[in-house]
């Protein structure tokens, strides 16, 4: 799947104008095509970039999140991403500051005027939805693939480009200008290709802090799919079905959304809960939600567009995992010497009778995001946060407090907490 993912993102990015930029500036002058009629010198920058794909697709997702989007990286938070790697000198002749800043600008400006493009073909294709398939492209470990070099549009055109901000495709478009820019034209290397891997392994993955920017299957592997993860969420699992399937419904959606829960609807959701904090953040909780989303192939479609930016039951679950493991929790041993029956009355006497530890706690037990706890097993850190997210929604709400959320008292909660909160802030 990723795989597919990539070749469909990169061959979206060659229509930016990424092709005619690799041929222009190939070291042998001309055009050598292979047996597909696909110079050379794309093929080569397409492998390198595969050797890649995981990086630049998590540092994607993280700076996309430092400006509170997922799908979106913002002019400040690309200029971040380039003082972090430190990719623009004032003393180059290509790859100055105003280059950089240009460079966002153009590869946006282009992108917009090709959506527009896009979005004429797409209203002639729903008069006449008959189109040719287009040949089926190589990928880079030599297999023929699915999607098609030049791929039919879809239901969706390419997303509404926002301006002022890069889709990860536009992001991937940039990152090969700014390896020609700083490599090829200054001499310093003759292939298109082996500038893009010297920027990727040079320039950007020793810059950045590997537990920052980790994969997220890896999280999943080590802390989602265990046992201790897996009787805490099965315990819980009818309640946990009733908060999704209220937070899906809490607004109005059509189709596929309405079984989906959203960015701005997760956080309003940890907001209502009071879980943001000094022990987590708005950047922790968008960053927790855009980790867990799952592998979309192509965002073009209509399908894939609503599952790209929205969580699905077992989405929301990881995202919860991964709140629990940056939240700071107390253990079983401090919950039993307080006298306590569980978290959510542990927290709940630590602050009526000493705030000044339960702040000391919230700032010292609490998780840097890319690390791990080390007070007590993912597993227990999970298990308390849902105690302390039912008793939260069962106070907040009519109903029995016994632990076990029904579907009215999600509803109500959610009236009480979460669309008081939407309505005035939309104020």
């Amino acid at each position: 799947m990723e795989l597919k993912k990539f070749q469909v993102e990169w061959n979206r990015s060659l229509e930016l104008g990424v092709a005619k930029l690799i041929v222009k500036n190939d070291d042998d002058g001309a055009i050598d095509l292979d047996n597909d009629g696909v110079a050379d010198e794309i093929e080569e920058v397409e492998e390198a970039l595969w050797e890649y794909h995981g990086l630049y697709f998590v540092v994607f997702a993280y700076y996309a999140c430092l400006g509170g989007d997922v799908s979106f990286i913002y002019f400040n938070q690309w200029a971040q991403f380039i003082q972090d790697c430190d990719l623009a000198n004032n003393r180059s002749k290509y790859c100055k500051k105003a280059d950089i800043d240009r460079l966002f600008i153009n590869v946006d400006t282009k992108a917009a005027l090709l959506a527009a493009e896009q979005k004429k073909e797409l209203s002639k294709q729903k008069r006449s939805p008959k189109l040719k398939q287009a040949p089926r492209s190589s990928s880079p470990s030599g297999v023929s693939e699915s999607p098609p070099a030049s791929p039919p549009l879809l239901a969706v055109s390419a997303q509404d480009d926002k301006k002022k901000a890069l889709t990860r495709v536009e992001f991937l478009a940039a990152l090969v200008h700014i390896a020609v820019y700083k490599y090829v034209l200054t001499k310093k290397l003759p292939d298109v290709s082996e500038a893009v891997h010297r920027l990727m392994s040079t320039d950007i993955m020793p810059k950045l802090n590997s537990k920052v920017f980790n994969r997220p299957s890896g999280f999943r592997r080590d802390f989602c799919y265990c046992e201790g993860t897996d009787v805490a969420l099965r315990r819980h699992e009818p309640s946990l079905r009733a908060i999704f399937s209220g937070l899906a419904a809490s607004h109005e959606k059509a189709g596929a959304e309405s079984k989906l829960i959203s960015l701005d609807e997760w956080r309003d959701f940890l907001r209502g809960l009071t879980l943001i904090g000094t022990d987590l953040t708005e950047r922790d909780a968008t960053l927790c939600f855009s980790w867990s989303r799952m592998c979309v192939i192509d965002d073009r479609t209509e399908r894939g567009a609503v599952r790209d930016i929205n969580l699905p039951f077992e989405g929301f679950l990881e995202a919860l995992v991964r709140v629990s493991a940056l939240k700071a929790l107390p253990t079983d041993e401090e919950i039993a010497e307080a006298e306590c029956s569980d978290a959510h009355l542990f927290f709940s006497k630590l602050r009526k009778d000493d705030e000044d530890r339960y702040n000391e706690m919230m700032r010292d037990r609490k998780t840097m995001w890319g690390d791990t706890p080390t007070a007590q097993p993912v597993g227990r850190c999970v298990h308390h946060l849902i105690v302390i997210i039912i008793k939260t929604m069962e106070e907040g709400s009519a109903g029995a407090d016994n632990l076990e959320l029904t579907d009215r008292e999600v509803a109500n909660w959610i009236s009480r907490h979460m669309l008081t909160n939407a309505k005035s802030k939309s104020k």
